[in-house]
Protein backbone atom coordinates (compact mmCIF):
# COMPACT_ATOMS: atom_id res chain seq x y z
CA UNK A 1 0.00 0.00 0.00
CA UNK A 2 1.47 3.75 -1.15
CA UNK A 3 1.59 5.95 1.26
CA UNK A 4 0.59 9.71 1.56
CA UNK A 5 2.83 12.56 1.56
CA UNK A 6 1.90 15.38 4.45
CA UNK A 7 0.85 17.56 1.74
CA UNK A 8 -1.13 14.87 0.15
CA UNK A 9 -2.90 14.37 3.42
CA UNK A 10 -3.52 17.74 4.36
CA UNK A 11 -4.74 18.10 0.70
CA UNK A 12 -7.18 15.64 1.33
CA UNK A 13 -8.68 16.89 4.24
CA UNK A 14 -9.57 20.42 3.20
CA UNK A 15 -11.40 19.01 0.41
CA UNK A 16 -13.41 16.82 3.23
CA UNK A 17 -13.64 19.47 5.29
CA UNK A 18 -15.07 22.00 2.62
CA UNK A 19 -17.40 18.94 1.26
CA UNK A 20 -19.06 19.36 5.33
CA UNK A 21 -19.04 22.52 5.24
CA UNK A 22 -20.98 22.77 2.27
CA UNK A 23 -23.60 19.87 3.18
CA UNK A 24 -24.02 21.79 6.31
CA UNK A 25 -24.48 25.13 4.98
CA UNK A 26 -27.12 23.63 2.37
CA UNK A 27 -29.71 22.31 5.36
CA UNK A 28 -31.92 24.43 6.27
CA UNK A 29 -32.15 25.60 9.69
CA UNK A 30 -35.17 27.47 12.08
CA UNK A 31 -34.24 29.72 14.93
CA UNK A 32 -36.85 31.53 17.46
CA UNK A 33 -36.05 34.97 17.37
CA UNK A 34 -39.04 36.35 19.66
CA UNK A 35 -41.98 34.68 21.63
CA UNK A 36 -44.51 36.98 23.22
CA UNK A 37 -44.52 35.31 26.43
CA UNK A 38 -43.02 32.25 28.54
CA UNK A 39 -46.27 31.98 30.61
CA UNK A 40 -49.76 32.39 28.58
CA UNK A 41 -53.28 31.91 29.79
CA UNK A 42 -55.28 28.31 28.23
CA UNK A 43 -56.96 29.82 25.02
CA UNK A 44 -54.60 32.37 24.82
CA UNK A 45 -52.22 33.28 22.38
CA UNK A 46 -48.61 32.08 22.47
CA UNK A 47 -46.78 33.73 19.01
CA UNK A 48 -43.16 32.72 17.94
CA UNK A 49 -41.15 34.98 15.40
CA UNK A 50 -38.46 33.01 13.50
CA UNK A 51 -35.30 33.22 11.52
CA UNK A 52 -34.96 30.53 8.55
CA UNK A 53 -31.84 29.89 6.81
CA UNK A 54 -30.52 27.52 4.55
CA UNK A 55 -33.92 27.69 2.31
CA UNK A 56 -34.74 28.75 -1.55
CA UNK A 57 -38.11 29.78 -1.57
CA UNK A 58 -39.92 30.70 -4.33
CA UNK A 59 -43.26 31.30 -2.77
CA UNK A 60 -43.27 31.59 1.05
CA UNK A 61 -47.16 30.86 0.54
CA UNK A 62 -46.83 27.64 -1.40
CA UNK A 63 -46.26 24.31 1.45
CA UNK A 64 -44.70 22.44 -1.48
CA UNK A 65 -42.17 24.73 -1.55
CA UNK A 66 -41.53 25.60 2.26
CA UNK A 67 -43.26 23.54 5.21
CA UNK A 68 -43.03 25.36 8.53
CA UNK A 69 -44.42 23.86 11.50
CA UNK A 70 -44.05 22.91 15.12
CA UNK A 71 -45.07 19.89 17.35
CA UNK A 72 -46.33 20.99 20.72
CA UNK A 73 -46.23 18.71 23.57
CA UNK A 74 -48.72 18.94 26.02
CA UNK A 75 -48.46 18.16 29.76
CA UNK A 76 -49.99 15.17 29.29
CA UNK A 77 -47.84 13.76 26.63
CA UNK A 78 -50.40 15.08 23.69
CA UNK A 79 -48.78 16.12 20.26
CA UNK A 80 -50.34 19.04 18.20
CA UNK A 81 -48.82 20.04 15.31
CA UNK A 82 -49.57 24.03 14.02
CA UNK A 83 -48.53 25.49 10.83
CA UNK A 84 -45.98 28.49 10.51
CA UNK A 85 -46.89 31.13 8.05
CA UNK A 86 -44.87 33.99 5.89
CA UNK A 87 -46.26 37.22 7.68
CA UNK A 88 -46.06 40.03 5.21
CA UNK A 89 -48.60 42.32 6.49
CA UNK A 90 -47.13 46.22 6.68
CA UNK A 91 -44.29 44.79 5.25
CA UNK A 92 -42.96 42.48 8.50
CA UNK A 93 -41.15 40.08 6.77
CA UNK A 94 -41.68 37.54 9.23
CA UNK A 95 -42.16 33.62 9.89
CA UNK A 96 -44.76 33.29 12.40
CA UNK A 97 -46.30 30.61 14.20
CA UNK A 98 -49.52 31.38 16.69
CA UNK A 99 -51.13 28.67 19.06
CA UNK A 100 -53.29 28.85 21.39
CA UNK A 101 -52.71 26.05 24.07
CA UNK A 102 -55.91 24.39 26.11
CA UNK A 103 -54.26 22.88 29.17
CA UNK A 104 -52.57 24.44 31.96
CA UNK A 105 -49.17 22.76 32.61
CA UNK A 106 -45.53 23.01 31.25
CA UNK A 107 -45.53 22.74 27.62
CA UNK A 108 -42.57 21.84 25.04
CA UNK A 109 -42.02 22.79 21.60
CA UNK A 110 -39.86 22.25 18.25
CA UNK A 111 -39.87 24.18 15.36
CA UNK A 112 -39.46 21.93 11.85
CA UNK A 113 -38.81 23.56 8.19
CA UNK A 114 -38.81 21.53 5.23
CA UNK A 115 -37.28 22.68 1.80
CA UNK A 116 -35.75 20.81 -0.79
CA UNK A 117 -36.29 17.48 0.20
CA UNK A 118 -34.33 18.66 3.44
CA UNK A 119 -35.52 18.85 7.10
CA UNK A 120 -34.33 21.48 9.80
CA UNK A 121 -35.52 22.31 13.66
CA UNK A 122 -34.96 23.98 15.84
CA UNK A 123 -34.16 23.09 19.73
CA UNK A 124 -36.63 22.54 22.06
CA UNK A 125 -38.70 25.13 23.85
CA UNK A 126 -40.79 25.21 26.85
CA UNK A 127 -43.37 27.76 28.23
CA UNK A 128 -46.06 27.47 31.11
CA UNK A 129 -49.59 27.81 30.78
CA UNK A 130 -51.75 28.93 33.37
CA UNK A 131 -55.42 28.74 34.04
CA UNK A 132 -58.13 31.34 32.32
CA UNK A 133 -61.87 32.32 32.43
CA UNK A 134 -61.61 31.76 28.96
CA UNK A 135 -63.01 28.71 27.18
Amino acid sequence: MKSLLPFQFFAIVIVVSSCVTLTQAQMPSVQVTKVNTDRVKTYEKFEIHLELSGVEIENPYDPEDIDLYAQFKSPAGKTVRINGFYDNYQNADQWTLRFSPDVVGDWAYQIYVKNKGRTGKSSIGHFVVVASPHH
